[in-house]
Parts: structure tokens; sequence; C-alpha cells
């Protein structure tokens, strides 16, 4: 409950990281889902003041360094039950209101999984979502881009009390591949979009502590590549070779 010790602390570790990376690191996502107010109840006030503390001392300590905020659970379906947390599109808006100086904004969209935020979109959806952010005026990166290649289990549908959904068909490590291929596509045509990361590259191995998202790597467990790695790799080639998108054997 006591705010002013836990900005220093925030202070602190902000000194502590950007003094020691500083020379390898280039960018920083310096504040990721403040906005959903989940594990600090913050008021208004105090969402905006760690918002601008983590991005000023980090250009003062590393000033020809890129700062960017992480939005989570893009859609803002949070806000129906805490309305102490603000909506993700409001937050960005009143930080460029408030000359707060960021120089991007980072969207994590990872869909298919039973956690709050995270259930299965379509690809109008999607653009859509990307279209709204673009009114902030600011470049943006999809700092995180998942989903997985298995449905989840029956237990842990039950224990989150969601069921994420599925597109077009369930999921599998085909779906996952077509999934990224058409998504990425669609980030990549957007000028505004500065770069798009998968979320990890292999599933964890057996007897590996479990990840953010089960089954949601590029390479499985043994290593072997998905169909995904390959659409990813013909997209970037595209990109680069400067053809047509559209012209990918996407399906």
């Amino acid at each position: 409950n006591d705010y002013e010790t836990l900005r220093q602390y925030i202070d602190e570790h902000i000194r502590q990281v950007v003094t020691r990376y500083r020379r390898t690191v280039s960018r920083w996502t310096v504040a990721s889902g403040l906005h959903v107010n989940g594990n600090f109840k913050l008021s208004f006030e105090q969402m905006m003041d760690l918002t601008r503390l983590c991005i000023a001392r980090t250009k003062k300590l590393h000033p020809t360094a890129k700062v960017q905020l992480e939005i989570t659970q893009p859609w803002g379906e949070y806000y129906a039950s805490d309305r102490r947390s603000l909506p993700p599109h409001v937050y960005a808006e009143m930080l460029v209101q408030a000359s707060v100086p960021a120089d991007a904004f980072a969207l994590r969209l990872q869909l298919g999984q039973p956690t709050p935020g995270q259930a299965t979109r379509d690809l109008l959806e999607i653009s859509s979502l990307l279209d709204l952010y673009a009114a902030v005026e600011r470049p943006i990166a999809i700092s995180i881009l998942g989903a997985p290649s298995a449905p989840p289990t029956l237990a842990s549908v039950e224990q989150q009390v969601l069921d994420p959904g599925y597109w077009r068909a369930a999921w599998s490590e085909m779906q996952q591949g077509e999934w990224l291929a058409r998504v990425a596509a669609i980030a990549a045509s957007k000028p505004f979009i500065q770069s798009v990361c998968w979320q990890q590259i292999a599933d964890a191995a057996e007897g590996q502590p479990p990840l953010e998202m089960p089954d949601g790597g590029l390479l499985n467990a043994a290593g072997q590549p998905k169909p995904g790695l390959r659409k990813l790799y013909d997209l970037r080639q595209a990109i680069r070779e400067g053809r047509v998108v559209g012209g990918l054997e996407l399906a």
C-alpha cells in the first residue's frame, strides 16, 4: 500500500538494469500491462506517473536507445470487471496527449489460450485492432505474436473457466502455421507496424518448466520444425525480395 516505496524500488531496478546492459541493448520495453492494473492496484495518477518514470529514467541513462511501452490484452476485456484499470487504447492515447515521450507502442497478440485476454479473434478483428492503434501516431511493434499448435487440455480450460476458441478448425501444427502466415502478412502490410516477433522458438522439452503458451513454439519439443516456421521464412523472404505477399502459398 506504500506507493512511494514501490516507486523507489522501480526506479532503482531500472537504474541497475539499464546501466548494466546499455552497451548491448538498443530498445527497451520499460513497462508492460500497467493499464490492466493487475499486480498492484494503482490509481489513474499513479499509473501515469509510473509510466513517465520508467520512460524518463531509461532515456536519461541511455539517451540513444528507443523506448517502447507494451500493451497487454489489447482488446480490453478486463475493463468490464475492473473499472480502476484503463482501456488499452485510452491508455495509449492519454500518454500521447500528455506528451509522454514513448518511441513506440508494442502489442502482445497471443490468442487461442484459456487465459484472460487471449480468446481467438478472426483476421478482420485483428486487422481492425492494428488500424485502431495507428491513430495514436506512434510506431507500433507486435512484441509477441502467438497461437498454439494443439488445443488446450481439458484441465487447463476447466481451471481457467475459459474456452479460448479456435480459428477455422481445432488448433494443430498446420492451423498454427496458416494463422501465423495470415496474421503476419496482415501486420507486414501496415506501414505503421515496425516489427513482428513470434512468442517463442521451441516448445518445452519433457522435464522442463512449462512455457507461457504450451505448444506455442515454431519447433516441437524434439527440435523439429513445424509448418509455421517455413511460413514465416517464406513471408520474410518475400518482403526482402519485394515480392507480393499475396502470392505466397498461405493455405
